[in-house]
Protein backbone atom coordinates (compact mmCIF):
# COMPACT_ATOMS: atom_id res chain seq x y z
CA UNK A 1 0.00 0.00 0.00
CA UNK A 2 1.53 3.43 -1.23
CA UNK A 3 2.04 6.30 2.07
CA UNK A 4 -0.87 8.48 -0.70
CA UNK A 5 -3.55 5.51 -0.25
CA UNK A 6 -2.54 4.52 3.90
CA UNK A 7 -2.84 8.52 3.78
CA UNK A 8 -6.47 8.10 3.31
CA UNK A 9 -7.51 4.99 4.88
CA UNK A 10 -6.19 6.71 8.08
CA UNK A 11 -7.74 9.62 7.24
CA UNK A 12 -11.39 8.04 6.91
CA UNK A 13 -10.76 5.65 9.41
CA UNK A 14 -10.43 8.21 12.14
CA UNK A 15 -13.39 10.20 9.99
CA UNK A 16 -15.72 7.34 10.67
CA UNK A 17 -14.69 6.78 13.89
CA UNK A 18 -15.04 10.15 15.21
CA UNK A 19 -18.83 10.22 13.66
CA UNK A 20 -19.76 6.99 15.69
CA UNK A 21 -18.53 7.48 19.00
CA UNK A 22 -15.94 8.22 21.18
CA UNK A 23 -15.04 4.96 22.51
CA UNK A 24 -15.37 3.96 18.62
CA UNK A 25 -13.28 6.57 17.79
CA UNK A 26 -10.37 5.10 20.24
CA UNK A 27 -10.74 1.82 19.00
CA UNK A 28 -10.33 2.86 15.66
CA UNK A 29 -6.92 4.99 16.06
CA UNK A 30 -5.40 2.08 18.36
CA UNK A 31 -6.01 -0.10 15.39
CA UNK A 32 -4.87 2.21 12.74
CA UNK A 33 -1.62 2.71 15.28
CA UNK A 34 -0.97 -0.76 15.74
CA UNK A 35 -0.97 -1.39 11.64
CA UNK A 36 1.19 2.01 11.71
CA UNK A 37 3.67 -0.10 14.13
CA UNK A 38 3.63 -3.45 12.90
CA UNK A 39 4.35 -1.74 8.87
CA UNK A 40 7.42 0.41 10.38
CA UNK A 41 5.01 3.54 9.84
CA UNK A 42 5.99 6.64 12.25
CA UNK A 43 3.58 9.46 11.89
CA UNK A 44 4.70 13.38 12.53
CA UNK A 45 1.74 14.95 13.67
CA UNK A 46 1.86 18.42 16.11
CA UNK A 47 -1.41 20.15 16.66
CA UNK A 48 -0.75 23.67 15.98
CA UNK A 49 -2.44 27.23 17.49
CA UNK A 50 -2.02 30.87 17.54
CA UNK A 51 -3.32 34.46 18.00
CA UNK A 52 -3.14 37.24 15.29
CA UNK A 53 -2.36 40.83 16.39
CA UNK A 54 -4.73 42.24 14.28
CA UNK A 55 -8.00 40.44 15.03
CA UNK A 56 -9.26 40.63 18.36
CA UNK A 57 -9.41 37.58 20.16
CA UNK A 58 -10.67 37.05 23.99
CA UNK A 59 -10.57 33.98 25.83
CA UNK A 60 -11.03 33.23 29.68
CA UNK A 61 -8.45 30.41 30.05
CA UNK A 62 -6.51 28.38 27.32
CA UNK A 63 -8.98 25.73 26.91
CA UNK A 64 -8.69 24.20 23.33
CA UNK A 65 -12.50 24.41 23.12
CA UNK A 66 -12.33 28.46 23.58
CA UNK A 67 -9.88 28.49 20.95
CA UNK A 68 -11.46 30.02 17.70
CA UNK A 69 -10.99 27.52 14.62
CA UNK A 70 -10.15 29.55 12.62
CA UNK A 71 -6.33 30.06 14.86
CA UNK A 72 -5.49 26.25 14.85
CA UNK A 73 -4.35 23.73 12.55
CA UNK A 74 -3.19 19.91 12.22
CA UNK A 75 -0.25 19.05 10.29
CA UNK A 76 0.50 15.30 9.72
CA UNK A 77 2.76 13.76 7.59
CA UNK A 78 4.67 10.14 7.44
CA UNK A 79 8.16 11.59 5.78
CA UNK A 80 9.98 13.57 8.89
CA UNK A 81 9.01 15.60 11.86
CA UNK A 82 8.17 19.00 11.52
CA UNK A 83 10.70 21.89 11.72
CA UNK A 84 9.65 25.26 13.17
CA UNK A 85 10.23 26.99 10.46
CA UNK A 86 7.84 24.46 8.97
CA UNK A 87 4.80 25.10 11.24
CA UNK A 88 6.19 28.75 10.80
CA UNK A 89 5.49 28.99 7.37
CA UNK A 90 2.09 27.31 7.59
CA UNK A 91 0.83 29.77 10.17
CA UNK A 92 2.18 32.64 8.30
CA UNK A 93 0.21 31.63 4.73
CA UNK A 94 -3.12 31.87 7.37
CA UNK A 95 -2.43 34.61 9.50
CA UNK A 96 0.68 37.59 8.78
CA UNK A 97 0.87 38.46 12.32
CA UNK A 98 0.67 35.55 14.90
CA UNK A 99 1.90 35.45 18.21
CA UNK A 100 1.29 33.22 21.29
CA UNK A 101 2.06 30.33 18.84
CA UNK A 102 1.54 26.62 20.47
CA UNK A 103 1.73 23.36 19.71
CA UNK A 104 1.54 19.54 21.01
CA UNK A 105 1.63 16.42 19.76
CA UNK A 106 -2.19 15.44 21.36
CA UNK A 107 -4.04 14.77 18.40
CA UNK A 108 -7.46 15.73 20.49
CA UNK A 109 -5.97 19.12 21.09
CA UNK A 110 -7.04 19.22 24.80
CA UNK A 111 -3.08 18.25 26.94
CA UNK A 112 0.58 19.35 26.72
CA UNK A 113 0.11 22.80 24.99
CA UNK A 114 3.64 24.58 24.72
CA UNK A 115 5.43 27.03 23.61
CA UNK A 116 6.82 26.82 19.90
CA UNK A 117 10.52 28.21 21.01
CA UNK A 118 9.65 25.66 24.35
CA UNK A 119 9.13 22.78 22.16
CA UNK A 120 11.78 22.85 19.40
CA UNK A 121 14.51 24.34 22.37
Amino acid sequence: MSTEDFTTLVAWAELYGQSQSNSYYVTIRDRVEKIERANGVTRYFLFVRWRDRNSPFVTQDSDTSDWPPQYTHELLRYTSPWTEDEVMASITQVTPHPFDIQVTEDRSGTVGWTDIASYYA
